[in-house]
This record gives C-alpha cells, sequence and structure tokens, in this order.
C-alpha cells in the first residue's frame, strides 16, 4: 500500500511556508533580479561585445529638461520626435524602460532626477484611471522625493500621461511631435491626455 500525504489546505503554514510567506519570497526574489539582469547584461557584453543597461535605455536624455517615458518600440519611435524637437530648441530626451517587473525604481528616478518635467507615453490603461507605468513613475518619483533626494529647485519634476495606440491604433510621429511640443511649452490640457482618439 502506498500512503499518500495529508494534503489538507495548509493556510496556517504548518506543513510548509503558507501562500502569504510564498508571495513574500517570490517578492524578495524579484527585487533581487533587478541587479541580476544587469550581470547577466554584463556577461553578455564581454562575450558578444554589445549590450548596455539591463533596465533603462536612455537617447539625448543627459541635458533635458523634459524626458519622455515609455515601453517597447513606442520608445525608438519617439527618438525622431526628440530629435524634430530638439531642432526646434526644445531640450528633450526619452527613456525607455527595459525591465517593467520587476520595476526599476531606484534606476528610474536617478535618471529622472534633473528633469523639470517627465511624460509618460503608453498604449496601456488601468481603466477607470490612468495608464499603469504612469503609476509607477509617479510613486517612485514621490518616494525618492519624500526621501529627500531627485529634486530640481526643491521639487521633483512634474509628471503627466499620455495615452495612444490602444487596440494596435496606428501612432503617427506628427501626432507625438505635435502634442509633446504643446504639453513642454503649454502644459497638459489633461491627464493623462490621449493621442489619436477619434470622436
Amino acid at each position: 500500500t502506498v500512503t499518500l500525504p495529508d494534503v489538507r489546505l495548509d493556510v496556517a503554514g504548518e506543513l510548509a511556508p503558507g501562500y502569504m510567506e510564498i508571495r513574500y519570497l517570490l517578492q524578495e526574489d524579484l527585487r533581487a533580479a533587478l541587479s541580476a539582469a544587469q550581470e547577466i547584461e554584463d556577461s553578455f557584453a564581454a562575450i558578444f561585445g554589445r549590450g548596455g543597461d539591463a533596465l533603462l535605455e536612455p537617447y539625448r536624455c543627459a541635458d533635458a529638461d523634459f524626458v519622455v517615458v515609455g515601453l517597447g518600440s513606442l520608445t525608438y519611435q519617439l527618438r525622431d520626435t526628440v530629435d524634430t524637437l530638439r531642432d526646434e530648441g526644445h531640450k528633450v530626451g526619452v527613456l525607455g524602460v527595459r525591465l517593467y517587473r520587476p520595476f526599476p525604481d531606484e534606476a528610474l528616478t536617478a535618471a529622472l532626477s534633473h528633469a523639470r518635467g517627465v511624460i509618460v507615453i503608453e498604449k496601456a490603461l488601468s481603466y477607470g484611471y490612468e495608464g499603469a507605468l504612469y503609476t509607477d513613475v509617479k510613486a517612485a518619483l514621490y518616494e525618492r522625493f519624500a526621501a529627500g533626494a531627485g529634486a530640481v529647485n526643491g521639487r521633483p519634476p512634474a509628471v503627466t500621461g499620455l495615452i495612444a495606440g490602444i487596440g494596435g491604433r496606428d501612432i503617427r510621429t506628427a501626432d507625438l511631435t505635435a502634442t509633446l511640443r504643446a504639453h513642454i511649452t503649454d502644459g497638459p490640457a489633461k491627464d493623462p491626455a490621449w493621442i489619436g482618439i477619434k470622436l
């Protein structure tokens, strides 16, 4: 005969760590993955001769007054917009977030610490509120500012949000450029604002 193990629901964590402990350990492992990701990126660069920052991908951010934050392919499209706005005299950069979870809060806030304004553009929406990346960026900047760091002239950068490309809608570079130009010169009309909506 085979004796089966006791498979009672172990909500109290008597036989093994309970659900809450499992979630705690998962959270700790994910946070540790931030440094592990960079170690792997460095190993890749040593072998193949290319690589960089595992967490963020900045473009013309070093002296930027305004930094546009985004994810994925949108950040490459935004480079054309940044170049156009730079030619017009606006000091703008784009910061691509390469690793979203775990969220690279410390690296991101350090990269944005000199900016007067941050504009988050994303192709997603947390319905009933705003974009998830926008929420995360604001929370990270607030936490850093509350700790006494990451401020220009004693204030954290102003953060605004834009939504574009929902459902695969085409995002025109001209629309991005015009919207960012308006945000930089006049400030946001609505937060979050939508690009390319047809009502």
